[in-house]
């Protein structure tokens, strides 16, 4: 805002970070004055440059997809190399109050879930950018079905997602005929964190979900497609699902192929992972 552009162009820093490659920051990170300056940059003549080779490195995996699609390192170790800072020991950090804490595990008890046993929590979203991120409908009623009828009220499913997964979430429900927790589609980010905390592990794509997952250092299973797998850190907190196809990490919002990539992952493949991660959680 007009404040912070004041505060740059009048005040002296002794160093600028700025790892987003985007024209404004880039432009803001070129205008404070600083002593140093390290990730991105605006050229005089208006294009994005990086301000060291791991910094033009990441800039070219988002421009040429032969690139991205070679990359094998995550985006943590990218950001630490543009940082000249070691990748070892990162992990997420989202710290809940007891308050938080004890209106997720409140919610949870009202919905009849009992915290003693293993609870899976699946988020059903991909987001609104790529909705190809999204493993179809079909299959998430098939998986729970599976589970429900394999392990009845040993395994509590909890249904988790926002406004976009509103009437998905709710056809499913209907569709299932055993007993499926319907935690909401309209719960704040931090009340999400706080009821997946409670979990053994969570289902998702690559998605707010996941990530909080990780934050609240619960296992996971992610499902990944057009999006780069290589990318994403699990921080040894649970499993990637990755179909075997040449096409994968597209980043297309459209597909001509069918079945596509996420249509190619399995209920099967889904159900052995999540088996395995709960054991794990134990």
């Amino acid at each position: 805002n007009s404040d912070a552009m004041v505060h740059l162009s009048s005040r002296t820093f002794d160093r600028i970070i700025n790892l987003d490659a985007g024209k404004i920051s880039a432009g803001m990170a070129t205008m404070a004055k600083a002593k140093e300056k390290i990730g991105y940059i605006l050229h005089e003549r208006g294009y994005v440059t990086g301000t060291n080779s791991a910094a033009d490195d990441w800039l070219r995996m988002g421009i040429f997809d032969d690139i991205k699609k070679k990359n094998d390192r995550t985006y943590q170790e990218i950001m630490c190399a543009i940082l000249e800072l070691p990748p070892n020991g990162l992990k997420y950090i989202l710290e809940l109050t007891e308050e938080e804490k004890e209106k997720g595990r409140s919610h949870l008890l009202d919905l009849g879930i009992n915290l003693e046993k293993s609870i899976i929590g699946i988020h059903t979203g991909g987001g609104g950018r790529w909705r190809l991120k999204q493993w179809n409908e079909e299959n998430f009623v098939k998986l729970i079905e599976n589970l429900s009828n394999e392990f009845g009220k040993d395994i509590q499913i909890c249904l988790f997602g926002g406004p976009l997964e509103m009437e998905q979430n709710k056809r499913i429900i209907n569709r299932i005929k055993g007993p499926l927790f319907d935690t909401g589609c309209e719960n704040t980010v931090r009340h999400l964190a706080s009821m997946i905390k409670y979990c053994s592990v969570i289902l998702s794509g690559d998605s707010l979900a996941m990530h909080l997952a990780l934050a609240m250092e619960r296992q996971v299973v992610v499902l990944f497609g057009p999006t780069s797998h290589a990318e994403i850190e699990l921080f040894g907190l649970g499993e990637k699902v990755i179909p075997d196809l040449d096409c994968l990490v597209c980043y297309k919002k459209e597909c001509d192929f069918s079945p596509n990539c996420m249509d190619s992952i399995s209920v099967a493949m889904v159900k052995e992972k999540l088996l395995r991660q709960i054991n794990f959680s134990h």
